[in-house]
């Protein structure tokens, strides 16, 4: 998953609270892509989360169109003082919509909620959120307030959607006992928790299909 936004909205700060669990006030431009590793627990499943930050603007198109294609989950941050920073939501959905897959989370956050200062209320963002179809929750990377709930929300919903698309290609697949006297669907759905957070649809069915063939040989033999 990553996370996008406007200068100095705090998505690095978001992303070091939820990491590491730091804060810092001073300001660091991101000017480059840069992953950390969290693990956690997705009801009863361990999940190996791969969170980028990435920096506000790129150059060149074809960054855009690499930085996107693999992503399962984007946050899009805004920041509750900023304005402008909210307007460009829409902007950055855009460029989502263009470039990654169409299967991709979306969840829509307001930084720095503890700042008496906002100029976007919470109604306003709710309202938004609504129309692009996205979640929403507001966060204060500075005082640690909702921060693990959003990657939460983006890990369930992540898993949430593997299953929906991979459910259509195995529902019509016949029950047979293969594997470790498992019905083929136990196995592929374990199969695609495991595959299907970290690759394409594509990529996945095709692994998916090839152990239920590996299965056909070994009843066969």
């Amino acid at each position: 998953m990553m996370l996008v936004g406007s200068p100095t909205v705090g998505k690095t700060s978001i992303w070091l609270r939820y990491v590491d669990n730091v804060f810092s006030d001073t300001y660091i431009k991101t000017t480059e892509a840069f992953f950390k590793i969290k693990n956690i627990k997705v009801g009863e499943h361990k999940v190996k989360l791969q969170i980028w930050d990435q920096p506000p603007q790129d150059r060149f198109k074809e960054y855009n169109y690499n930085k996107y294609r693999g992503a399962h989950g984007i946050i899009v941050v805004y920041d509750v003082t900023n304005q402008e920073s909210f307007q460009n939501v829409k902007k950055w959905l855009q460029e989502i919509n263009y470039y990654a897959s169409k299967n991709v989370c979306k969840v829509l956050v307001g930084n720095k909620c503890d700042r008496v200062d906002r100029k976007v209320t919470t109604q306003e963002a709710k309202e938004l959120a609504g129309q692009l179809n996205m979640s929403f929750l507001e966060t204060s990377a500075k005082n640690d307030n909702n921060v693990e709930e959003a990657f939460c929300k983006m890990a369930c919903c992540i898993c949430r959607t593997a299953k929906i698309w991979l459910k259509e290609d195995i529902n019509s697949w016949p029950k047979s006992h293969g594997l470790f006297g498992l019905e083929q669907k136990q196995v592929v759905e374990g199969v695609c928790l495991i595959i299907g957070i970290y690759v394409s649809r594509d990529v996945t069915v095709y692994c998916v299909k090839t152990i239920l063939r590996l299965m056909e040989l070994k009843q066969k033999y």
